[in-house]
């Protein structure tokens, strides 16, 4: 354990020392950069009881790509589409979307090292037959980047964030003639992102 703790700081030490004489063109005006994720999970789950219970399969498709542009050296502005579906073997499929657009600015502090953060805006929810989810929030970031590459190339940045949502799910109650009903609940999530990409 200590060996590799060992190695992760002599790396992280190397790419350092490494950026501080290298040049990149990252953080430039006109400069596109790409990076999100792209997820497949089938996640199969069985009842405690009663014992002759089966398992299940809940398989899950996400795609959330973030597109940003260099409008001046250093400004970022893009956002975070997502589109998804939940498919369990019994009941409604989940149809799941998202937009955040964003806002970042990054100053370079040394070579290829970069400092960013910024904020965005996010819009996403859920649909599941008559049942559905909205959510609007905020969310602001920030942590260090570093490029690799000049004119075209990669990077990794590390951020910390914030989030604070505002949700509302409208549930089927289930009962005839008394239809649905809204109900309104908030969130904070607080946490660490490590983000890959190119820019070119």
């Amino acid at each position: 354990m200590k060996r590799l703790g060992f190695l992760v700081v002599l790396l992280l030490a190397l790419a350092v020392s490494t950026s501080v004489f290298a040049k990149t063109k990252f953080a430039q005006r006109g400069k596109l950069t790409v990076s999100g994720s792209v997820g497949l999970v089938a996640d199969s789950s069985k009842p405690g009881e009663p014992d002759d219970a089966e398992w299940t399969t809940l398989t899950t498709l996400t795609l959330s790509p973030t597109i940003g542009y260099f409008v001046i050296d250093g400004l970022l502005v893009g956002g975070t589409p997502t589109i998804g579906y939940v498919v369990p073997e019994e009941g409604d499929n989940t149809f799941v979307y998202g937009l955040a657009p964003m806002v970042a600015y990054y100053a370079n502090i040394m070579g290829t090292m970069f400092l960013g953060g910024g904020g965005a805006l996010i819009f996403q929810g859920t649909s599941t037959g008559d049942n559905s989810t909205r959510d609007l929030g905020v969310r602001v970031f920030g942590g260090p980047t570093l490029a690799f590459g000049n004119k075209f190339g990669g990077f990794v940045s590390l951020y910390a964030f914030l989030t604070y949502l505002s949700c509302t799910s409208t549930v089927d109650l289930g009962i005839p003639g008394k239809g649905t009903e809204d109900i309104d609940s908030s969130e904070m999530d607080v946490g660490l992102l490590a983000e890959f990409g190119v820019y070119f």
